[in-house]
């Protein structure tokens, strides 16, 4: 039915969500290890509060941390943070069961394959590459804008030439598929954590619960 897939990247093609708490959890674990003077939920729940604040592409979190904590800048505790954070992230990002196969699938069928994101290009193409899936999508698509709107969206369509009426758009992000509705795709919800995902509210959007589903629409 369709021609075109686009995919969501964070929370879609891999749990982002979570990916980046134990990352920051293990940050914080290793800073407090290695001098930094407060209790870890503390240290856990200010850092997430920097985070929302000045964007996850900030370069200076850690740093930031400390002078909220009130801690003179410590060389040794930033380093503990970065260190443990790369560390962790690394491991923990890995595809969501069934997204390699899927992809394949799609790919033996002739389908084009287009991923969409938004934040820092290189940080982004960073993740492709370390979930093994760059060489899966014939496009890949990132604006500098974050979050992903429909003028996001609008700007893909027209700079990649995809038709909406001829694309499925796939994402685990919410705003992501309300945005892409609004730019005239048909969407899908991408919901792992629901045993049984519903459908939204006017009933015309799909929600999967495994990712492998998508080759049922």
């Amino acid at each position: 039915m369709y021609t075109t897939y686009i995919f969501g990247l964070n929370d879609t093609l891999y749990n982002a969500t979570e990916q980046k708490s134990r990352a920051r959890f293990a940050a914080v674990e290793s800073m407090i290890e290695n001098g930094l003077p407060v209790d870890i939920e503390t240290a856990y729940t200010t850092l997430e509060e920097v985070v929302r604040e000045v964007g996850e592409d900030a370069p200076n979190h850690f740093n930031l941390l400390l002078k909220r904590l009130g801690v003179r800048d410590d060389p040794r505790i930033i380093a503990a943070g970065v260190v443990a954070y790369r560390d962790v992230s690394r491991a923990a990002l890995r595809p969501f069961p069934g997204v390699p196969s899927t992809l394949i699938s799609l790919r033996e069928k002739g389908k084009r394959l287009v991923a969409l994101s938004a934040g820092d290009a290189v940080k982004e193409w960073q993740k492709l590459i370390q979930l093994g899936l760059q060489h899966f999508f014939h496009a890949v698509w990132v604006s500098d804008k974050n979050p992903i709107t429909a003028d996001t969206i609008n700007s893909a369509l027209s700079g990649l030439t995809v038709t909406p009426a001829d694309s499925l758009f796939v994402s685990g992000v919410p705003s992501e598929v309300e945005a892409a509705g609004r730019a005239g795709l048909k969407t899908v919800l991408f919901s792992p954590r629901r045993v049984n995902p519903p459908k939204d509210t006017r009933g015309d959007k799909p929600v999967i619960r495994r990712f492998q589903e998508i080759l049922q629409l």
